[in-house]
């Protein structure tokens, strides 16, 4: 029964539609001008994916948001924490405009050269990112550098953006093969290619795969901004999370080996495979 309430609820990503689209920014300093400040200050910002704009997990009081925030504060450095709204329509102009908002904004935190700028971007919010980047390089905006991109379950598609990996420092690309809404019926890549700043991280939860929603849990979200000391050596990782025998559940990285990986492949080219037969028949009765 839970497969097909996810097929269906996959099934209604392709007819969702919400309009507008804004920026929101919330800053965690009682600075006059945090982008102007002296200090060298984080800037986060946090992005939704499609069909997902009222959803509040990345807004201030939501889980994901709140959870990143406690875990800044507890630095005590300075920072400000961005939540991007747009319209996450699930067409190729919605993103391409959301895109070009975005660029605004990283223009703005890029003003002070000391500051760096971290991005937290769930499903089709991390193509967005892509999309600004790659705007950037076309324009020739070589001052705005992204330290960290975060992506959660992305949709990967590299044409649409062939070189805006390069351009960002570090790239962690967080996936599940427990989530078949990331490929959309194989249309996407579930990793981004091979790069030593890049890691295409699959991620467990007490050994089974994530759900697409479960990619943005707190649970994940606060563990983001140290996600980088648990790679100690370049390599192939996958990260578990064991919410049953920890109070405070934290990620480990054990190295992903080739068996595990043919095993994962195996397991969700069958899950696909499944959904795709179902759906035809779906279809089929239809008609």
């Amino acid at each position: 029964m839970n497969y097909v309430i996810r097929i269906l609820y996959c099934f209604s990503l392709f007819f969702g539609l919400f309009s507008f689209s804004e920026i929101r920014t919330e800053t965690h300093r009682p600075q006059n001008s945090p982008y102007l400040s002296s200090l060298q200050v984080e800037h986060w910002i946090i992005i939704h994916g499609t069909f997902a704009r009222i959803i509040p997990w990345y807004k201030k009081g939501g889980s994901g948001y709140e959870a990143l925030s406690k875990f800044l504060t507890t630095q005590n450095k300075p920072h400000t924490i961005n939540s991007f709204l747009w319209s996450s329509s699930n067409n190729h102009q919605a993103r391409i405009k959301a895109a070009q908002e975005l660029q605004e904004l990283l223009q703005l935190v890029s003003i002070n050269k000391y500051h760096t700028t971290h991005i937290i971007a769930h499903s089709h919010g991390g193509t967005v990112v892509l999309l600004a980047v790659q705007m950037m390089i076309d324009q020739q905006l070589n001052n705005i550098r992204i330290k960290e991109l975060f992506t959660l379950g992305m949709p990967v598609y590299t044409d649409w953006y062939p070189k805006a990996c390069n351009s960002i420092d570090a790239i962690y690309h967080i996936f599940s093969y427990g989530d078949f809404i990331q490929p959309v019926f194989t249309v996407f890549e579930r990793m981004l290619p091979e790069a030593p700043h890049i890691y295409n991280l699959p991620v467990k939860k007490n050994n089974e795969g994530l759900w697409h929603e479960t990619l943005r849990s707190a649970d994940v979200i606060i563990q983001l901004p140290f996600l980088h000391t648990l790679f100690t050596e370049k390599g192939s990782y996958c990260l578990h999370l064991d919410t049953k025998s920890k109070e405070t559940p934290f990620f480990t990285a054990a190295p992903y080996t080739a068996e595990e990986k043919e095993k994962d492949f195996a397991i969700d080219q069958a899950y696909i495979k499944q959904i795709i037969n179902l759906y035809a028949e779906t279809r089929s009765r239809k008609q």
